[in-house]
């Protein structure tokens, strides 16, 4: 493993990443990052990696913080990371986030549970309720990553200059602290606070494939595509958060049967993802690591959230500025 600036801290993090990149309900295939800051630097994920290969691939890349600061200040936030050193590796969309938390450790995170709260339409006033002022917190609503996120949370940081944790609506949590346990700790009690009972059925048979289709390996996936309280989301809140977006598109193709199927493909629409009402979730082609771990991401947000919750889905502008974005393809094309 390459060393990484101060040698100790950064194996303690690369630790604590493969560590939590393990855990399908705090990070999902290459979402999420983690950065450190050491001596004027800013060492962050970088774009596509897993955090949990940390301790068997290179995923960090160090940067200029700096650079970065005297910019921000200055008002540009679409200023490039510069790299120090040579890397093959591009620094995260979200390195401008991690550089304006003043905290020596900052974690980005789509964990479930909390992402169940951020997809409420109610979620500030829902987390509100559980959390009151038990830990530093604000919220920041969704905008598209990158420049125009960075933009609202150093406005955030402005208002609440003590926040160690930001929580982003359809989004995810950017969690700040001086160590590696500091942050863990901050997580725990959040998820702690904020987790609500989730539902739970048996395992669906979905039966064989059809017209070159087939069953998803996992059995509890295919609920979705057969049970009416997952289905009803599927067809009306797709949109929630954007690496669900990224990773398995614009929108869920729903099916009222093998023979509609049938029709859809006279009619050239050909869905690698392929949810066939009453019977289950199907696909053309093998779903790589981050699809299948987006999938399974959906289905437990969905069930998490008890029926007549009211959801807030991305527009389709945001949902456009997510899949036309070069920087979310080559997140896409590292996980093939």
């Amino acid at each position: 493993m390459k060393r990484y600036g101060n040698s100790q801290l950064g194996l303690d993090i690369a630790r604590f990443s493969a560590k939590i990149g393990a855990d399908s309900l705090i990070v999902q295939g290459a979402g999420g990052n983690i950065s450190w800051k050491d001596s004027g630097s800013l060492w962050v994920k970088a774009s596509g990696t897993w955090l949990a290969e940390a301790l068997i691939n290179d995923i960090f890349v160090e940067v200029n913080l700096v650079h970065i600061l005297e910019n921000v200040e200055g008002g540009n936030y679409v200023v490039e990371p510069r790299a120090v050193g040579v890397s093959p590796l591009k620094p995260s969309i979200e390195t401008l986030l991690h550089a304006l938390m003043p905290h020596s450790i900052v974690v980005h995170l789509h964990q479930v549970d909390l992402l169940a709260c951020l997809v409420r339409r109610d979620a500030e006033q829902f987390i509100g309720s559980k959390l009151g002022e038990t830990v530093r917190w604000t919220l920041v609503n969704y905008y598209k990553p990158g420049a125009m996120l960075a933009k609202a949370v150093n406005e955030a940081l402005s208002a609440r200059p003590d926040a160690d944790i930001i929580f982003l609506k359809n989004h995810g949590v950017v969690i700040g602290g001086d160590s590696v346990s500091d942050v863990m700790q901050k997580l725990l009690c959040i998820v702690d606070l904020l987790k609500v009972p989730f539902y739970t059925h048996d395992g669906i048979n979905p039966g064989s494939g059809k017209l070159g289709y087939m069953p998803v390996s996992e059995p509890s996936l295919h609920a979705l595509a057969v049970e009416s309280y997952y289905l009803d989301r599927l067809v009306l809140s797709w949109a929630l958060y954007p690496d669900h977006i990224v990773f398995l598109g614009p929108q869920a193709h729903v099916c009222d049967g093998w023979d509609a199927v049938s029709e859809s493909r006279n009619k050239a629409v050909t869905p690698n993802l392929l949810f066939v009402k009453g019977h289950g979730v199907y696909s053309k082609n093998p779903l790589t690591r981050a699809e299948s771990a987006q999938l399974r991401c959906y289905y437990d947000v969905l069930s998490r959230l008890p029926l007549g919750t009211e959801l807030q889905v991305l527009s389709k502008a945001d949902v456009q500025g997510l899949v036309n974005w070069e920087a979310e393809q080559y997140r896409v094309n590292l996980s093939k």
